[in-house]
């Protein structure tokens, strides 16, 4: 769907239903460099051969579909594509997930399409050390066109799970580095966001690793230098209540100096609560750090981190337990040098039931908000995108 950024007002709607005539789950968009085409990704049932990659491409303007391009792995069997990105250029888009490969399990699947026409470019494979579960699950282009890079997690041998990191060149999809990350735990680490920094020199990746049976999983965020891969600095994170802390999302600010990460720390009295930080982007020390508990007082959950277009204000998102109406988006804001508290704003659907947020996207004056809401038996769960002044 399109909306008018200002109003809100309906521009466009399309629809894609895949081959197989069953379920299909868009799970990423992404938008040209000029805005005149919109990418949507996910995974489509294909009939026989179950779930595939679809990636759709879209005029901006007036949703006229431009092509359909999909991805069926080596193993015939499913496919799921998790995020999307564009080459600075607007000539190329590329798609990561992870993709059955028969009797290796899942594999990274990474492929570049031409953004014209949607012809295939190339495509790369990720089989991780025991040919086990290998997922990748967040995929960034650098701002010079030169590199991809993907992160998730994958079955290493020994260390279990581990956070690898892939650089691919954005011409050929000849691999450039590859890093993993070994949590003190020696056990699992899962990388969920990759994030690159504006001079294109830094990547930067969060997510969850085990820490030991003392505080279980921490946030662990880590700095690669993104022409080598060599590591430039890590930042765990283990919230008050010595439990369960999951970084969910990292962004950079505009200026290059800081990384701005968002997830879900326990708190102990307050259970679950959204912790964002703001990290040094040189260095990783520790700029700031800021938890939310939300209204209710109980489980508080952050899928999405956004700055604005100054750098001077970050937001998170997802939802917060809120009573009577169970979970709500609830978006909290901070200024973005000192953590200073912004407020927060919460929406609760028209059915009073449980709303999910999942995604942000910020401009220089609003934020966007969407995910899926309650709205009572008659729809039961629809879609819901809330716009906020900055």
């Amino acid at each position: 769907m399109a909306y008018n950024a200002s109003s809100g007002t309906l521009l466009w709607v399309k629809r894609y239903n895949g081959v197989g005539n069953l379920d299909d789950y868009a799970k990423w968009i992404g938008v040209s460099p000029d805005g005149s085409k919109v990418y949507v990704t996910g995974y489509s049932y294909g009939g026989a051969i179950s779930y595939d990659y679809a990636t759709v491409a879209y005029n901006a303007t007036s949703g006229t579909l431009l092509w359909v391009k999909r991805y069926n792995g080596v193993g015939n069997l499913d496919d799921y594509a998790k995020s999307i990105g564009v080459s600075p250029d607007g000539t190329k888009v590329f798609v990561t997930g992870y993709s059955y490969g028969g009797a290796i399990g899942y594999d990274y699947a990474t492929v570049a399409y031409n953004a014209s026409t949607g012809g295939s470019l190339w495509g790369k494979r990720f089989d991780g050390v025991n040919h086990g579960a290998d997922y990748a699950y967040s995929l960034a282009v650098s701002p010079n066109g030169s590199r991809v890079f993907v992160t998730g997690y994958a079955n290493m041998g020994a260390t279990g799970n581990d956070y690898v990191t892939i650089a691919y060149a954005t011409g050929t999809g000849a691999t450039v580095w590859g890093k993993s990350y070994i949590g003190p735990g020696n056990s699992s680490d899962y990388g969920y966001s990759v994030a690159v920094s504006p001079d294109s020199s830094k990547v930067f990746v969060t997510g969850e690793s085990y820490g030991g049976g003392s505080t279980g999983y921490d946030y662990a965020t880590i700095g690669i230098n993104a022409t080598t891969g060599g590591s430039l600095w890590l930042r765990r994170y283990n919230g008050p209540g010595n439990s369960t802390d999951s970084g969910q999302s990292v962004v950079v600010s505009p200026d290059g100096s800081k990384v701005f990460v968002t997830g879900w720390s326990y708190g102990s009295t307050t259970s679950y609560d959204y912790a964002t930080f703001a990290y040094n982007s040189s260095t990783g020390s520790t700029v700031w750090g800021q938890r939310y508990n939300g209204p209710g007082n109980s489980s508080d959950y952050a899928f999405a981190v956004g700055v604005t277009l100054d750098g001077s204000e970050v937001f998170a998102t997802g939802y917060a337990y809120n009573g009577a109406s169970g979970y709500d988006y609830a978006s909290a804001g901070y200024d973005a040098g000192t953590g200073g508290s912004l407020g927060a704003r919460v929406y609760n659907g028209p059915a009073n039931g449980s709303d999910y947020a999942f995604a942000m996207a910020v401009s220089s004056t609003i934020v966007f908000i969407t995910g899926e809401s309650y709205g009572g038996s008659a729809t039961d769960y629809d879609y819901a995108t809330a716009a906020y002044a900055i």
